[in-house]
Parts: structure tokens; sequence; C-alpha cells
């Protein structure tokens, strides 16, 4: 069910019908920092119409994901208002055809950039031209939501999403058809894919586990499964995986105890000291982590508005508590181009009007 491609021109005029305001540009949106997140600057700008400066100021971000073959171009999955395109690494945001809901997760082909996934509710629609018309590709029949989705670095054709009832969905063949490989007790809420063995997956059960596998999919272990050294400590409960984007063995875990650290691939791992204490409610708060891909040990996470940094892989840490923003950071990006670059993607957190955009009047 292909969509007419909608000119920026006709979306920016349509944006502002939908009902834009004359009042001050909220605080939210996408902000970037050249400086490796001791700056910001808010990257918002949509359109101008007369005296009206349309932005995105507002939206509730989901997810930034940015283009692996063109570092400029960056898609912004918003909590609901759709899906946004910059190509201008976030100088100019345009809207993109979908109906404006909760759009979860983004998936770019690294062999053709015009092929993009992202996932709606139960539905996992697909774009050949960058965004300009989609397909829904597959509808859960069990109404389950789904929420994260990748595509085969090495064979773009082979596609990979998890759901909340637990099931792990692929397909072959670029979306045409679908098959369940495995299923799980909680719902998953990640999929992390080796850069090095595009074989090698990893899946996060919500408050659980994480399963792995090193044949695609066609059997899955629990990497937990184990008794865990006792010397570790106790692991908690299980928020979320995050790998290196330079060492695919290299995994950080945020658990309610804290972050734990592996640099073989899930078999072994460390506990690692921050400035927030072991166990405390605020590693519960724990929304964001990035790894710096070309400085061994730069890690960065934030609770709430506050960035936590570290550049001697947890040795010590700085905290930065000048994000110009009173919503809490919901996405962290490293630009991948130029890793000094970092997008801030933020939520409001006690949301009391919905609203797409705003538009100052000067």
């Amino acid at each position: 069910m292909n969509k007419k491609i909608f000119a920026i021109g006709t979306l920016v005029f349509g944006i502002v019908m939908m009902g834009a305001s004359c009042g001050t540009v909220a605080d939210g949106g996408v902000f970037r920092s050249s400086d490796e997140g001791q700056s910001w600057e808010q990257k918002v700008f949509v359109g101008q119409q007369k005296k009206k400066v349309i932005s995105i100021s507002s939206v509730n971000v989901q997810k930034l994901v940015q283009d692996p073959n063109n570092s400029d171009v960056l898609y912004l999955a918003t909590k609901e208002d759709g899906l946004w395109k910059t190509e201008t690494k976030g100088e100019q945001w345009y809207q993109l055809p979908l109906t404006p809901d909760r759009i979860r997760d983004v998936a770019i082909s690294l062999v053709d950039s015009n092929v993009v996934f992202t996932v709606r509710g139960n539905t996992i629609l697909k774009t050949v031209d960058g965004g300009g018309a989609w397909d829904i590709v597959y509808t859960d029949s069990q109404n389950a939501i789904i929420t994260r989705i990748v595509v085969d670095w090495f064979n773009g054709d082979q596609i990979y999403a998890v759901t909340s009832i637990g099931t792990v969905l692929f397909s072959e063949d670029a979306g045409a058809n679908w098959q369940v490989l495995t299923q799980v007790d909680e719902p998953l809420i990640g999929i992390t894919m080796s850069q090095l063995d595009s074989r090698v997956l990893y899946i996060t059960e919500l408050d659980r586990t994480i399963h792995k596998t090193v044949d695609g999919g066609v059997t899955w272990a629990d990497i937990f499964a184990e008794p865990l050294p006792e010397e570790l400590g106790p692991l908690g409960i299980v928020k979320y995986l995050t790998m290196s984007p330079s060492n695919s063995n290299e995994l950080y875990l945020v658990t309610t105890e804290g972050i734990f650290n592996s640099q073989d691939g899930g078999s072994q791992w460390n506990y690692v000291t921050t400035l927030i204490a072991r166990g405390a409610p605020e590693n519960s708060a724990m929304t964001t982590f990035a790894v710096r891909p070309d400085a061994a040990g730069t890690l960065l996470f934030t609770v709430g508005r506050i960035i936590h940094k570290t550049v001697d892989g947890g040795i010590t840490w700085e905290t930065i508590e000048t994000f110009p923003s009173g919503r809490k950071i919901t996405s962290l990006l490293v630009d991948t181009a130029d890793p000094n670059t970092v997008f801030a993607g933020t939520e409001l957190v006690e949301e009391k009007k919905k609203g797409l955009v705003s538009a100052p009047s000067k």
C-alpha cells in the first residue's frame, strides 16, 4: 500500500494547519553537541511561513538513528508524532508520510540507504525510496507490538524483529514473508547484531535476561543460565544492552543494580563503578547509554537530563548538568563520522499537552 510522496512545502503547510502556536519555542526535540556533550544547541527547525517559525521543539523522542552510509542523514522516531528525517545533521527536519503515531524503531539497510524499515504498533513498514512512500510488510496476527527491528548488514534481504509477546520474527526476502524463529516468556525490548558476524545476535528479555544466537537465530542460549560468580554479586533486573560500535565483543548491560561490562561477548561480566551507588533507584532511571567508537573507554549515559561521562572506562566519571532542557534525555547518538558530535532526543517528563510543533513569532 504505497503512499504518495509529500513535497516539503506541502508538509510544512500541513503542519501549520494542524495547530502550530505562536508561543515560545519549547525546550524539547533534538539537541546537538560538537564537543562531546559539554555544550548543546537545539536543532528543531522545520520551516518558516511568513513570521512563523515551524519547529519540532515539542515532540517526544523515542529514538535517533543515523544512516550508516551518510552521517548527515538521521531519522527521528517520536512517541506520538510519527517519523521525521533530516539530511543536514539536524539543521532542518521534515516529516515522513506516515500516520502520526508512536514509532519505536528504525532500521536502515547498509546495502542501500533508501531501504528503511520502521515499526508502528503491530506492523512493520518498509520504504525503498528513503521515506517517500511506505508499504506495510507485516501485521502481527496476535496484535503484538513490534518493539525493535534490525537489518542484516551482510545480507540486506534478512530482517529480524522482536515483539511484546516474546517472539523473534525473521524475513529472508526483504520483508515479503516472515517466520517466528523463537519465543521467550516475557516481552522482548531489544535486539543487537554483531558488526563482525551478522549471525551473532542478542535479544533482551524485559526484566529477565539476554539470549544469544551465533547461527542467525537457529539456536538460542540464555547467557545468564549458568550461576554468576559469587564475587560479581547480584545482577538485578535487566533493562537494556548496548554494544560497542568498534568491538562487537564489548557489551554493556544496564540493570537495576547498575552497569555491567563484558569483553568476550557475554561469557564473563564485571561491574562498572559509577557515581551512582550499586542498587540505588537511579540505576532504573538510566535511559540511554552510548560508547564512543574511536576512543576506547569513553562512555556516556543519562539519568533524566544529567549526562554521566567517563574517558577511562569507568575509573573516573564527571557529570554534565548544563543540558539546556528541563526534559529527560531519551536517546543519545554519537556521530559515526565525527564522534565529538553527539545528538540527544528528549521527552517531556509530565506531558501537559500533546503537540506536534511550536511556532514562535518574532
